[in-house]
């Protein structure tokens, strides 16, 4: 079960601002919808960014720990 919240968690802020973007699309407010389109890539990208950071990170500690 922890493996799984570990996996989810990250990506809570992608799908929020994902569902914001989806919200001003719908409601065809486009300024809004530009501007949380462009939070959602760059929530997405340092998510993805982050796990490979945070693995790198385990393995260091796991050397010297």
């Amino acid at each position: 079960m922890k493996q799984a919240i570990a996996k989810f968690l990250p990506w809570i802020p992608t799908g929020t601002f994902g569902g914001i973007f989806l919200h001003f699309l719908l409601q065809q407010e486009w300024l809004q919808a530009g501007i949380s389109f462009f939070l959602t890539a760059v929530s997405a990208f340092a998510t993805s960014f982050g796990e490979g950071f945070v693995e790198e990170l385990r393995k260091g500690g796991k050397e010297r720990g």
